[in-house]
């Protein structure tokens, strides 16, 4: 975890054998600029409460169990 003047900007929690959903309290973290989950064991859907991270400009959650869904064009 990176911080600067109180605020979260980095979490990395790259292959930590995380079982679980993603919390949506992330999206809480409004200066986040990193994001790594990848490599661990999450499933479900990825929230869409994390679209509110704005300043969010690396997330990686490859290698997880996420359920799959189909997108819709845009």
């Amino acid at each position: 975890m990176t911080c600067s003047s109180g605020h979260v900007e980095a979490l990395d929690l790259f292959s930590n054998s995380l079982i679980g959903t993603i919390p949506t309290e992330l999206s809480a973290l409004t200066s986040m600029t990193q994001l790594v989950l990848n490599d661990n064991s999450l499933i479900g859907t990825i929230p869409s409460e994390l679209g509110r991270l704005s300043s969010l400009l690396v997330l990686d959650l490859s290698e997880n169990e996420f359920a799959k869904v189909h997108l819709r064009h845009m």
